[in-house]
């Protein structure tokens, strides 16, 4: 009978190579939906795990026999880059929407987020407040977006703004 014990230290020389020359570098993660757990905008994942840049890799660990040798061990995971990527007709409703006819979901909702041009790293973003049935339009990079989706909040905005800005 041969046991295997499997180490949970990743040998970097053996887990990656040194990048290619413009390929940014990655980090694992446990899972795509912990990425925006809490976030203020509900965010369904894997759907947008492009726009995250989540992405399923493969990777290699060191396997320890009980006999004193290795193995190298090919497995996939969730890794996460540095970029972000949201497209035209991306949407974001707070809080996330349970499953179930839009009548019903729509008695729940606060607000919704859209994305409705983009031009480079710039979006243009419809948010419409479903309680004071109001909508504006606000033009926020990639990186402003991300922070609305996870805050509620637009930043920077002024003092009084906030109030009605939040989700």
């Amino acid at each position: 009978m041969i046991s295997i014990t499997v180490t949970t230290s990743l040998d970097p020389s053996i887990v990656s190579e040194a990048p290619a020359r413009g390929v940014r570098s990655r980090t694992f993660i446990p899972d795509p939906q912990s990425v925006v757990d809490g976030w203020a905008f509900g965010i369904s994942m894997p759907a947008f795990a492009e726009a995250f840049d989540l992405d399923v890799r493969p990777y290699i660990y060191v396997q320890k026999m009980s006999d004193g040798t290795t193995r190298k061990v090919r497995r996939k995971r969730w890794t996460r880059g540095d970029g972000l990527d949201f497209q035209v007709g991306d949407t974001f409703h707070a809080p996330l929407l349970p499953p179930g006819p839009w009548g019903l979901q729509k008695e729940v909702l606060t607000h919704t987020a859209k994305v409705v041009s983009r031009k480079g790293d710039e979006l243009e973003v419809s948010i419409r407040d479903w309680k004071a049935d109001k909508e504006e339009t606000h033009r926020l990079t990639q990186q402003e977006f991300v922070d609305l989706l996870r805050s509620g909040v637009i930043s920077p905005v002024p003092p009084s703004d906030l109030a009605t800005l939040r989700c």
